[in-house]
């Protein structure tokens, strides 16, 4: 529990430390602590880009899930980071199948409205825009950016993150204008509510010079 604390926290070299001194595959652990490790090895070699690592040890936890709970259980959470992964490894069939499976049990449990149900639908908007498939990408993360502004209005980085999100696919699209008003509105989001140097904005001010740059406008290119 210490080390998932401090992985929230976002100290993930400390996260580390403390999952190496439990020797993570030496020791017979009972389910769900087992599960709860494997899973959290996995966030941790993803932050660490050991992807290889996060596959399987992700894959790890889930077959524990599996055995201990059966397929209906075995999880929106562990699918949804699974595809994560496999999205990194490019092996995008595999992360397509995984963010699906996590899709599904989350409407089984009917959680069409839960905050966990919106994240997995924008990690699969991403998914689709890098697979050409964009009008399902923008029926995704638009649907998510309505529901997430409706009922987690105070989510402001997760709001943020999916306008640009959107703004991506818009620009996938062919729609500069409209990818950049999208990716203006992350931009005034971060700022407003976490400051001018927040590091989430590196993502959103990356987007808008290329696609300046894209206009020709080489001025505000260069500034963003």
């Amino acid at each position: 529990e210490y080390a998932e604390a401090i992985y929230d926290a976002g100290n993930y070299q400390q996260t580390r430390k403390i999952l190496d001194k439990i020797k993570l595959g030496s020791l017979s652990l009972s389910f769900p602590l087992d599960y709860q490790l494997y899973k959290l090895d996995a966030e941790v070699s993803r932050k660490e880009g050991d992807y290889e690592q996060a596959l399987a040890s992700a894959r790890r936890a889930r077959r524990l899930l599996v055995e201990h709970r059966g397929d209906d259980q075995a999880g929106r959470d562990i699918n949804n980071l699974l595809g994560g992964i496999l999205i990194n490894l490019r092996l995008y069939e595999q992360a397509t199948e995984a963010f699906e499976q996590s899709l599904a049990l989350s409407r089984k449990m009917g959680q069409q409205r839960a905050f966990g149900t919106l994240v997995i639908q924008s990690n699969m908007a991403i998914l689709y825009n890098i697979t050409g498939n964009t009008e399902r990408a923008e029926e995704l993360v638009r649907d998510s950016l309505d529901k997430m502004r409706e009922f987690f209005p105070e989510r402001f980085s997760n709001i943020a993150s999916l306008h640009n999100t959107y703004a991506v696919v818009l620009k996938s699209k062919g729609d500069i204008e409209a990818a950049i008003g999208q990716v203006k509105q992350a931009i005034d989001i971060y700022q407003r509510h976490y400051g001018p140097d927040y590091a989430k904005l590196v993502s959103p001010y990356s987007n808008l010079s290329e696609w300046y740059r894209l206009q020709q406008q080489c001025n505000r290119a260069q500034v963003a």
